[in-house]
């Protein structure tokens, strides 16, 4: 499914505008308790170690025998685990659930009184009210909240509370920041049988563990504070999964203390605010535990990590069926449901921790995919993924019709994918982000060029591409917009990637290499000796270049090329399915790929 980018974030999510906010008015004098409905989503992987032993039958103590013979036939199902001499590949993606739109209709948060950052109120501790209203408290928790209580991650160097800037700065203050100490007192949110819960819904074992947070007032503090601000919580919660949607819950997952789920939201304007939290990428994705089952032994490893998690505050249906049919409450032009799964559906995914909680690796180093995208007939489009270390062929996406995707490449830094699209579909010269790990598309925006058949990124970060008719341009990864560098109008080029260095383009055309250099803007004839038509092309971190020639039924032809002497280093055919032979662009992520 293809979704919209949302291109004004959080923020105008929130009703605010991207723009510099002032100062919009004083938090309340007094404690009190926020009464407000709320949406939810979050996206679980599980662990290959726990996919591998639930496959193989070592798991079978820990779960009735129906919720085992359900998680087999959704968790890589389809292998040979048992008498296979290597263990199965299992993606990311196939160990990835996504849970359906949850609501509540009352979310109860607790707050203090406001305080100074850094104050005697802030280290020794504020009273947070545990009843009452907005402006008005009957009755306060006994144990008061201190900036000693909020906690790091267990394993994870990295702040856990308000996010550091670009240059590193803590987020939190700086001193004589007015703030307030927060606490969830109940969260249920529910869909069916899937749930999420904290505070005081949690199971009797957990119902100690205090979900804390903190609003921070965004004014400096030589000013008089208040709106508008931001806010984290460090969340403790349950949550129960229908992973076959017979509405029965399977299995409830946990986190453990010292693991707590950090979520942060910019942009209250009054309290209860309306404010969408969602889990940092800053910090490891926080792993969860197995709710043990009556009578069944406990399983101590942490079974799957949360990649991402959303908590809409103040955003409702009208109604569970408005849930799961994208309507709902409306606010101007968007329904909450509306918004709130815009925001949601450009979070980036949290990174998996290497190194699981019982000390043995979780994830292996070196789980290093090219990544494809396939032509179907005339302007049909499919990603797939090609693991370098056995050439297994694994599709991303299902076939997408009318997308017409001519072109991918990797970011150099972080390894999100992006996407174009050719002329032969009604948006030409579109630029997209791919997911890999759940395999979700998502537009961002058209690039004012009617045919974009390649992308190559610039050791630097800029996207660059080519437009057919018109020549090299560079392209704006927020909103798509493309800008003509140097126009070469007649031009047939396919494919186009970047030295390493960023000091030399490389371009083919037909059996033809040619080198733009940067610094110059100059262009010369490299090589005429290419071994087929290319149409994709990609730099290897060595400098080699992997073409991706036309090929064959069932295969897909792959050569690398020595740019400085124009030879073939080696070629591969790779045993596909007669779906895939057809390769449009292809994408090396150099963070994942740097090891080999």
């Amino acid at each position: 499914m293809i979704k919209r980018k949302l291109t004004t974030a959080i923020l105008c999510a929130c009703g605010l505008s991207a723009s510099t906010v002032t100062w919009a008015g004083l938090f309340p004098e007094g404690a009190g308790v926020d009464h407000a409905p709320s949406l939810g989503r979050f996206v679980i992987t599980f662990t290959p170690k726990f996919v591998k032993k639930l496959q193989t039958g070592l798991l079978s103590q820990y779960f009735e025998p129906q919720t085992d013979s359900i998680l087999k036939t959704v968790l890589c199902p389809g292998r040979d685990w048992t008498t296979s001499p290597e263990t199965p590949r299992c993606t990311q993606k196939e160990r990835t659930i996504i849970s359906p739109l949850l609501s509540e209709s009352k979310t109860r948060i607790g707050r203090s009184e406001p305080h100074l950052d850094n104050s005697n109120a802030d280290l020794i501790g504020t009273l947070v009210c545990k009843v009452g209203i907005v402006d008005e408290c009957e009755d306060y928790f006994s144990n008061m909240i201190s900036d000693s209580d909020f906690q790091n991650n267990i394993g994870d160097p990295r702040l856990y509370s308000f996010p550091a800037d670009s240059n590193g700065n803590t987020g939190d203050g700086p001193e004589g920041t007015q703030e307030i100490h927060t606490q969830m007192l109940s969260l249920n949110m529910k869909n069916g049988a899937n749930a999420v819960r904290a505070g005081s819904t949690l199971s009797t074992e957990r119902f100690d563990l205090r979900s804390l947070g903190e609003v921070q007032s965004l004014n400096p503090p030589e000013s008089e504070g208040g709106f508008p601000a931001e806010s984290f919580f460090q969340l403790y919660a349950e949550m129960d999964l229908d992973v076959n949607k017979d509405g029965q819950i399977d299995l409830t997952l946990f986190n453990k203390s010292g693991n707590p789920l950090l979520v942060h939201g910019t942009g209250l304007m009054k309290f209860p605010p309306k404010l969408i939290y969602t889990h940092t990428p800053t910090v490891w994705a926080t792993p969860v535990h197995l709710q043990i089952q009556e009578g069944k032994e406990e399983y101590k490893y942490n079974v799957a990590v949360v990649r991402m998690a959303g908590h809409g505050i103040n955003y409702q249906c009208a109604g569970i069926d408005n849930c799961n049919t994208r309507k709902g409450v409306r606010d101007g032009e968007q329904s909450d449901i509306e918004m709130f799964n815009d925001v949601f559906e450009t979070l980036p995914l949290a990174p998996i921790n290497p190194v699981s909680d019982d000390g043995e690796e979780s994830e292996p180093h070196n789980f290093c995919q090219v990544y494809a995208v396939q032509d179907h007939g005339r302007n049909n489009s499919q990603f797939f993924s090609i693991f370098t270390d056995n050439l297994e062929v694994t599709t991303i996406t299902k076939v997408l019709p009318g997308l017409d995707i001519e072109s991918l490449a990797a970011h150099p830094t972080h390894d999100m994918l992006y996407a174009a699209s050719g002329d032969a579909t009604k948006r030409p010269g579109f630029l997209y982000s791919l997911n890999p790990d759940i395999g979700e598309v998502m537009e961002i925006g058209e690039t004012g060029f009617g045919d974009v058949p390649s992308l190559a990124f610039h050791s630097d970060g800029t996207l660059w591409g080519w437009a057919k008719g018109d020549g090299l341009i560079t392209i704006d990864t927020e909103n798509g917009k493309g800008t003509l560098v140097k126009a070469f109008p007649d031009a047939l080029v396919e494919g186009i990637s970047w030295n390493p260095a960023g000091t030399h383009l490389y371009a083919t055309e037909n059996t033809s290499l040619w080198v733009y250099e940067y610094a110059t803007q100059t262009t010369k004839l490299a090589c005429n000796n290419l071994p087929g038509e290319t149409e994709a092309l990609e730099i290897l971190p060595d400098g080699t270049l992997l073409l991706g020639i036309d090929g064959e039924e069932k295969i897909i032809q792959f050569q690398a090329f020595n740019p400085e002497t124009c030879e073939i280093v080696f070629g591969v055919d790779i045993p596909t399915s007669p779906t895939i032979n057809d390769v449009e662009g292809i994408a090396w992520p150099i963070n994942a790929c740097s090891q080999l």
